[in-house]
């Protein structure tokens, strides 16, 4: 399951290390984006907050990561999420097991001591961070 519309082909750049990743599909998102992976009766959901001030053009790019340098090697699923501001900054979280999740609500902004506040709401509980501004 994925939040973001149908993915369309893209093309990576060809040099090192693109050439490596295989089959990338991009599909444009707003500023929240969520995804669920299942695998061996396991599974992994990623929730990110997106903020890129003046840039509509958010996406996500997924594609496959081998996990050996063989001819034709198994893969793991990869996200990479790509704005064009000249800022941007990402919060993610990923949780596990059931696909019935609370919903989740997360604000960023920066304090007075140059570092991001992070409100992280999950349900009923909210869940404070303060995380040091790399500048």
């Amino acid at each position: 399951w994925s939040s973001a519309p149908a993915r369309e082909p893209f093309e990576l750049p060809r040099a090192p290390p693109w050439s490596y990743l295989r089959d990338a599909r991009a599909a444009p998102i707003d500023q929240r984006y969520a995804e669920s992976f299942r695998a061996s009766g396991r599974e992994l959901r990623l929730d990110v907050l997106v903020s890129a001030p003046g840039d509509p053009a958010a996406r996500v790019v997924a594609c496959a990561f081998p996990l050996d340098e063989g001819i034709e090697p198994s893969t793991v699923p990869m996200r990479m999420l790509q704005v064009r501001a000249d800022r941007a900054t990402f919060a993610a979280l990923y949780r596990s097991g059931s696909t019935e999740k609370e919903p989740l609500a997360c604000d960023v902004a920066e304090d007075a001591l140059d570092r991001l506040r992070v409100d992280l709401r999950i349900g009923e509980r909210t869940i404070l961070h303060r995380v040091p501004i790399l500048r």
